[in-house]
C-alpha cells in the first residue's frame, strides 16, 4: 500500500514538472544548445537545484526560499516543493503574484502557466480575504509598500504579503487601520487568527467604529460634476483686466479629478478676476479630451491642445507663455476652495520681491498637513473647505520663507517670469523638480519663495504620471542636483528649522476648540500613574460636558520643553512641537490666546528643571485665565516631591533647616534648588490659584500648613466603583497577601523584601504574589512572585481572581496623596492592609474595612508577620459592600465646570 502511494506521488509529481519546468529557457540559460527537454528537466533535478538554476523564467528558487526559510532548511528541492505542496498550502512565487493579482505584464512568459487555476490552488478562505482586503477604502498598497521597506526587494506583491503574512506581523494595512489600536479598542471580541482589516469588514464595523486614534478616515475620491452642476456654474472671467491672473491646468489623465478640478476653481468664491486656462498635453483618455472640448466651446475657459505630448514642463510653458499676467500653475488632481486665489495673490504684493507662492495641502511634502513631509492621504474630521477657512482664521496674512515651493498649486509673479525665465525644458523634460529650479533660480537674483500658511487646497496626487511617478521623481532630482549641488542641504536645513510648526500646530489646536462649547488646559507631566487616570477620568466628564481639554505637557524628566496635547477620543495633535518653556513662551502664549481656556488647571509641574519652573510659574501667573491646583504629590514643599529623597526612607517633613541638609546631600532629580526660593515660587502661584485641591483630607492639611491658611478644598479623585466578582474566601492556615501595581522605594519596595526574607527564614505559611513589577533589583525570597506588568485594571483583576488573597496590603512609606490601586481592594472586597500614613489610612478607616497597622511597624517585618498569621480575613456582607461602593461612588462630583471649579454656567 505505501509502495503504491510512492508510485502514485512520483507520477502526479512528474506530471506537474512536465507541465510547469520550461525546458526551453533552462537549457538556453544554463546548458549547451539542442540539449533535450528530459535532460534539461534531469539535469535541473539531479543539480541544478542545488547550484541555483530557475526552472522557469517566472520561478526564482532564491526567492522562493527567502520567503519561505522552511523549505531550505529541510532540504527541499524549491520548485518540486511549490509544485506538490506548495500552491497548495497557498504559498507564491513574488513575480507571479504580481502578475496575478495586479494583471501586470511583467514576466508575459509565463502563458504556459494556468494563472486562473494557480488562484483557485489558493485556500478559499485566503481567496476570499485577499478580494475583501483589496475592495477595502482601508486597504493602500503604495502606503504598505513604502512603510515595509524590507518587501522593496522582495518583489512580493503588498496585498498577498499583508493577507498572509503582515497583518500577523502587525503591519498596518493603511494609514487609517492601526491593528494595535483596532484590537485594543474594537467593540466586539477579536478573532486570535482573524485578519483583523477581514474581522472589520465582515462585522460591517466600517461607519460605526474608526480604527486609528486620531479619527482619520479613508479618502474619498473626487467624481466628475454631474450636468447640473455645469449649468450652474459661471464663465471664466475675462482677460482684458490687466490684473487678471492666469490659472494654468495641464492635463494628461485623470477623467474624474480633472473635472472635479476644474469645476472647484468656478465653484470657489472669488474677488479677484482670473483667466482659467486648460491644456490637453495629447491624452490617453478620449472620453477626457471629449469632455474638455466640449466645456470649452461652452466658453468656461481656453483649451490648447498638444497634437503631441509634450509633457509637463513644455506645456506649462506654453501657458504661461500666452499672457503677460501672474500665473498659478494648478495639478489636475487638486481641488482649490474659496478665496484661495484671492489669498495667494495677496501674498505675493504683501512683501517685495515674491517670485513664488505655495498653499498648504494635504500632499506637498514641507507643505503638507497635519504631517509635514508626508502625504496625508485620508480626511479628518473636517472637509477641505472648513479646514482652508480654519486656516484662514488660525494663521491670517502668515507666510514663510521656503526653499522651494511646491507644483501642485503655484503662484508665479509675471515680473520673476521675466527676469528669472521660465522653466528648463532641457533639463526636467516631462516633469518633477523644475519648479524646484526655478525656485533656486529665483532666490538667486534676489527673489523669494513663500509657503503661505492661511490657505489649504487638496492634492490627490500624481494621477497624470501615475505608475511613472516614482522614475520621475528620481531623474528630476539627480537633474536638480546636478544644475544646483547645494539644494538639498537648504531643503534640510528648512526642514530642520520648520518655521511653519506653530502655525500647524495653531490648526490643529483650532480643530479640537471647534469641536466643543469651551475647552480647558491642563498642565502635567509625561510619566502617566495615578495623575494621568485623574486626567483621564477627568477630561471623560468634562467631555461629556461638551468640554474639551488640551493639555500642556512636561516632555520627560529634568527637562526644559514642553507640548501640547489632546485626550478626547477622535482627535489628535499631529504637531507636538516641542517648545522651550523660557526661550519660546511667546509661542506659548499665542497658543494659549488661541485655545482662549475657561480654566487652567495644574496638576503637575515636577519633572520641569528649577528654573524653567519659574518660567511656565510666571507665565500661567500673567494670563488671563483663572488658575486651578491639584496636590497630587509634595512637590509644592518637596522637591523629591514624595518625602522620600534618599531611596529608602521618609523623612519625617522637617523643618526647613533639615531641608537645607537633606538638598545638599540629595541632590533633587530636576537640580539643584534653594529650598527659600523654592518655596517662594510655590507660594506664589497658590496664592494666585483661584482654587486649590487635595484628593484627601491628610492631603489638605499638609497644604494649609505650608501656606498658612485654610484655602485647600478636599476633592476626591473620580472613580467608576464597578462591583467585581468577589472571590470565596479560603478556609486554611495558610495566608496569601498580594500587593499591586509598580513598586519604587517610596512604594514599600525595600519593606516587602524585608517582609517576604523574615517570613522566609521564619517558615511562615505566608505566600506573597505581586500583581505588577519591582523597580530595579528583583526581591529573591522563595515565597515571594512577581507577575509582571498588567495592562488594565481588568487583567489585574483577573490575577487576583486566580490568586484568591486574604489581603491586599498597601505598604507605602510615604503619605500618598490618594492611591488608585486601593480603590481595587474596595471593589473586589478583598480586606486591604496599609501602613497609618497619609490618604490610605485615612480612606480605609473611612471605609471601615480592611486594617492600619502602625506607621512603626514598617521598620518591624516581624510584627506585620506575626499579624497577618494571628489576624483573621473578615470581608463585608454583600449588602454591606454594595452599600461601600454606593458611598465611594457618592463622592464623585459630575457637573465639574460648577460643583468641582465654582464657576458659573453659561
Amino acid at each position: 500500500m505505501n509502495f503504491l502511494k510512492k508510485m502514485n506521488k512520483k507520477r502526479n509529481e512528474k506530471k506537474l514538472l512536465d507541465k510547469y519546468f520550461d525546458s526551453e529557457y533552462y537549457a538556453s540559460n544554463y546548458l549547451n544548445s539542442g540539449t533535450s527537454g528530459k535532460d534539461a528537466l534531469q539535469h535541473f533535478l539531479d543539480i541544478g537545484w542545488k547550484i541555483g538554476n530557475d526552472p522557469a523564467k517566472w520561478f526564482s528558487l532564491k526567492d522562493y526560499v527567502a520567503l519561505y526559510p522552511d523549505v531550505k532548511e529541510a532540504g527541499l528541492n524549491p520548485f518540486v516543493h511549490y509544485l506538490t505542496k506548495g500552491m497548495d498550502e497557498g504559498r507564491m512565487v513574488s513575480k507571479m503574484a504580481n502578475k496575478i493579482l495586479n494583471n501586470s505584464d511583467e514576466e508575459s512568459s509565463v502563458n504556459e502557466v494556468d494563472l486562473e487555476a494557480l488562484i483557485e490552488k489558493l485556500p478559499k478562505k485566503l481567496q476570499e480575504d485577499i478580494t475583501l482586503v483589496q475592495e477595502s477604502a482601508y486597504w493602500d498598497a503604495k502606503y504598505y509598500a513604502r512603510i515595509n521597506e524590507d518587501l522593496k526587494d522582495s518583489g512580493l506583491n503588498p496585498l498577498l504579503h499583508f493577507c498572509q503574512f503582515g497583518w500577523r506581523e502587525g503591519r498596518n494595512p493603511s494609514a487609517v487601520f492601526d491593528i494595535k489600536y483596532y484590537k485594543a479598542n474594537s467593540p466586539i471580541k477579536n478573532q486570535e487568527n482573524k485578519n483583523p482589516l477581514v474581522e472589520f469588514m465582515e462585522f460591517g464595523l466600517e461607519g460605526d467604529f474608526v480604527p486609528n486614534e486620531f479619527g482619520y478616515l479613508p479618502m474619498e475620491r473626487p467624481i466628475a460634476p454631474s450636468e447640473d452642476e455645469w449649468h450652474a456654474i459661471q464663465k471664466s472671467r475675462s482677460i482684458e483686466d490687466e490684473n487678471t491672473i492666469d490659472v494654468i491646468i495641464p492635463v494628461y489623465r485623470g477623467f474624474d479629478e480633472t473635472l472635479r478640478c476644474i469645476y472647484a476653481v468656478f465653484a470657489a468664491k472669488s474677488d479677484v478676476p482670473y483667466n482659467l486656462i486648460v491644456i490637453d498635453d495629447c491624452s490617453p483618455e478620449p472620453e477626457l479630451s471629449e469632455k474638455l472640448h466640449e466645456l470649452s466651446e461652452k466658453g468656461l475657459f481656453t483649451l490648447l491642445v498638444n497634437e503631441e505630448n509634450l509633457g509637463f514642463v513644455k506645456t506649462v510653458n506654453r501657458g504661461m507663455m500666452l499672457h503677460k499676467h501672474d500665473v498659478v500653475l494648478l495639478n489636475s488632481d487638486t481641488h482649490v476652495y474659496d478665496y484661495w486665489i484671492d489669498r495667494l495673490l495677496d501674498h505675493a504684493e504683501r512683501l517685495p520681491n515674491v517670485a513664488t507662492v505655495t498653499p498648504f495641502s494635504n500632499n506637498a511634502t514641507i507643505c503638507s498637513y497635519p504631517h509635514t513631509l508626508l502625504n496625508n492621504s485620508y480626511e479628518i474630521e473636517l472637509s477641505g473647505s472648513e479646514l482652508n477657512d480654519l486656516m484662514y482664521e488660525s494663521n491670517k496674512a502668515t507666510s514663510v520663507d521656503v526653499p522651494t515651493g511646491v507644483g501642485f498649486c503655484f503662484y508665479i509673479s509675471r515680473k520673476a517670469l521675466d527676469e528669472v525665465g521660465y522653466f528648463d525644458e532641457e533639463a526636467f523634460a516631462k516633469g518633477y523638480g523644475e519648479e524646484n529650479d526655478f525656485c533656486v533660480r529665483s532666490k538667486l537674483q534676489g527673489y523669494r519663495n513663500l509657503f503661505a500658511l492661511d490657505i489649504y487646497v487638496k492634492h490627490y496626487g500624481e494621477v497624470s504620471f501615475a505608475n511613472d511617478a516614482k522614475e520621475m521623481q528620481d531623474s528630476g532630482l539627480k537633474a536638480l542636483i546636478k544644475k544646483h549641488p547645494d539644494y538639498l542641504s537648504h531643503v534640510h536645513h528648512y526642514i530642520q528649522e520648520d518655521p511653519a510648526k506653530i502655525s500647524r500646530l495653531k490648526v490643529d489646536i483650532a480643530r479640537v476648540k471647534r469641536n466643543f462649547s469651551k475647552v480647558c488646559v491642563f498642565v502635567s507631566h509625561s510619566w502617566g500613574g495615578g495623575i494621568e487616570k485623574n486626567i483621564q477620568d477627568m477630561t471623560a466628564l468634562l467631555e461629556a460636558q461638551d468640554i474639551g481639554v488640551i493639555i500642556l505637557r512636561i516632555n520627560g524628566s529634568a527637562t526644559e520643553n514642553v507640548f501640547f496635547d489632546v485626550l478626547n477620543d477622535g482627535f489628535s495633535i499631529a504637531n507636538r512641537v516641542l517648545l522651550h518653556a523660557a526661550a519660546d513662551r511667546d509661542e506659548i502664549v499665542e497658543l494659549l490666546t488661541v485655545i482662549d481656556p475657561a480654566l487652567v488647571h495644574i496638576h503637575s509641574l515636577f519633572t520641569l528643571r528649577e528654573s524653567l519652573r519659574k518660567s511656565i510659574i510666571d507665565l500661567l501667573i500673567s494670563t488671563k485665565y483663572p488658575v486651578f491646583y491639584t496636590a497630587h504629590d509634595f512637590s509644592f514643599k518637596c522637591p523629591h516631591a514624595q518625602f522620600v529623597p534618599d531611596d529608602f526612607t521618609y523623612c519625617g517633613e522637617p523643618e526647613i533647616g533639615g531641608c537645607h541638609s537633606c538638598l545638599k546631600k540629595n541632590p533633587p532629580m530636576n537640580g539643584w534648588v534653594d529650598i527659600t526660593d523654592y518655596h517662594d515660587t510655590y507660594k506664589r502661584l497658590l496664592d494666585h490659584c483661584q482654587g486649590i485641591y487635595a484628593p484627601s483630607a491628610n492631603t489638605k492639611s499638609k497644604v494649609d500648613a505650608f501656606l498658612g491658611n485654610d484655602k485647600t478644598e478636599v476633592r476626591e479623585h473620580f472613580e467608576e466603583y464597578q462591583n467585581y466578582q468577589k472571590t470565596r474566601i479560603r478556609r486554611s492556615k495558610s495566608k496569601r497577601v498580594a500587593f499591586i501595581g509598580a513598586i519604587g522605594s517610596h512604594k514599600g519596595k525595600h519593606f516587602i523584601d524585608s517582609l517576604t526574607t523574615y517570613a522566609d527564614f521564619a517558615k511562615k505559611a505566608i505566600n506573597f504574589q505581586l500583581i505588577g513589577y519591582i523597580g530595579g533589583t528583583k526581591i529573591s525570597a522563595n515565597n515571594f512572585v512577581e507577575t509582571g506588568e498588567y495592562k488594565s485594571e481588568e487583567e489585574c483583576v483577573e490575577h487576583l481572581r486566580r490568586y484568591n488573597p486574604d489581603y491586599i496590603f498597601f505598604p507605602s512609606i510615604w503619605p500618598e496623596t490618594y492611591n488608585y490601586t486601593l480603590s481595587i481592594a474596595f471593589k473586589m472586597n478583598i480586606p486591604p492592609i496599609v501602613f497609618d500614613i497619609g490618604a490610605p489610612a485615612e480612606r480605609v478607616r473611612k471605609a471601615n474595612f480592611g486594617h492600619v497597622l502602625p506607621v512603626e511597624w514598617m521598620h518591624s517585618p516581624e510584627k506585620v508577620v506575626n499579624f497577618l498569621m494571628a489576624s483573621e480575613t473578615a470581608r463585608l456582607s454583600m449588602l454591606e459592600h454594595r452599600a461601600l461602593l454606593r458611598d465611594l461612588a457618592n463622592q464623585s462630583s459630575h457637573d465639574l465646570m460648577h460643583d468641582y471649579y465654582g464657576i458659573e454656567r453659561s
